[in-house]
């Protein structure tokens, strides 16, 4: 089945990473759950380029829901990019997608796999959705 992915609004960041040889599974390529921690990776290092401090004053995005599409495999050792991009932002809830790239020589990327992933501002002591704060809302516009 072929995943419909939403509309991409803008790119807003792009993480270039190495994989690790704990990344691997025992078919010799790297295992479907470490393609959820790169993006997770990529999620937390747009946060913090644009100054989001995740649990500062008991508040925090949250992952509500995440998916995969898996296009082709990566071997171990390999460089990897995952371009991050904006598709929606609701009342308490920012939509992301993300595309990860398999780096290749002469600057050619082969895409490996792409995500969708809706994170959701928090209160933190009342495990409870908030409204996304103004501040927030300002950086996403200026992205």
């Amino acid at each position: 089945m072929k995943l419909l992915f939403p509309t991409k609004i803008r790119k807003i960041h792009q993480s270039k990473l190495n994989t690790q040889w704990g990344d691997m599974d025992a078919l010799g390529h790297v295992n479907n759950i470490m393609y959820f921690r790169y993006f997770e990776t990529a999620r937390v290092n747009w946060l913090k380029s644009i100054g989001i401090n995740l649990g500062a004053d008991n508040e925090s995005f949250v992952l509500a829901n995440a998916c995969c599409e898996f296009i082709i495999p990566i071997k171990q050792p390999a460089i990897i990019s995952v371009d991050t991009f904006l598709s929606s932002i609701g009342n308490t809830s920012v939509d992301l997608i993300h595309e990860l790239y398999l780096e290749c020589e002469n600057n050619v990327r082969t895409l490996s796999a792409r995500g969708t992933a809706t994170i959701v501002w928090v209160s933190l002591t009342k495990s409870k959705s908030k409204t996304l704060p103004i501040r927030i809302k300002k950086l996403l516009s200026a992205i």
